[in-house]
């Protein structure tokens, strides 16, 4: 089949969780299936925006098409069913995946990048308490402007400060975030001695 847009004879409806199958055929008797899905949400919220328009050769392939879209929306409608409850079981059992030590690195930076490295000093609930440490170069890495950088564990400078642990799902399994601020995210550092990759301009 091919996308196409054309006049239509006798419109028929198929409704399925907020999308609209509209099945009709064009002049020539050839099956034709506009799928739209109502806007839940937004300024143009209780409209419908057009997700496919296409004509097939067959009914039966129209069918198989339908039947293979619906088939999606019900995995994707189950996927999500399934991440909701893992975000709820995880905040049930308020079960934090890390711990008090654990060493976390923030890369950010656009013509160069910036490693910073932070250290959990406390954790209450999903409030954790970060301290930012220093880092040394590690040997053998270091070119004209660039160079792998890894934490000193417990060497603190700077002002500890609070970030919150947000959960979300992915597969059904819950996944944890934490936002350092609007550009860049922390992440658990596992590179031991190998250090990340840092570079800076002249």
């Amino acid at each position: 089949h091919r996308k196409i847009i054309m006049q239509t004879i006798g419109v028929k409806t198929v409704k399925k969780e907020g999308y609209i199958f509209e099945l009709s055929t064009n002049k020539t008797g050839q099956p034709l299936c506009l799928v739209k899905k109502i806007l839940t949400s937004g300024k143009n919220k209780g409209s419908y925006k057009i997700l496919a328009n296409y004509r097939f050769r067959t009914d039966e392939a129209r069918k198989v098409y339908i039947s293979n879209y619906l088939r999606e929306i019900q995995k994707d409608i189950d996927t999500k069913e399934a991440n909701k409850k893992a975000i709820i079981e995880a905040k049930d059992k308020n079960e934090i995946p890390y711990k008090v030590g654990d060493i976390f690195y923030c890369s950010w930076g656009y013509e160069q990048t910036n490693v910073d490295y932070y250290q959990i000093i406390n954790i209450k609930g999903s409030n954790i308490k970060f301290h930012k440490i220093s880092q040394y170069i590690v040997k053998d890495t270091q070119g004209h402007d660039y160079a792998n950088v890894a934490p000193n564990k417990d060497s603190f400078i700077d002002e500890p400060f609070i970030k919150r642990l947000v959960i979300n799902a992915y597969n059904g399994k819950p996944s944890y975030h934490i936002r350092m601020n609007s550009y860049s995210s922390l992440y658990l550092y596992e590179n031991g001695e190998k250090g990340k990759y840092s570079s800076w301009g002249y």
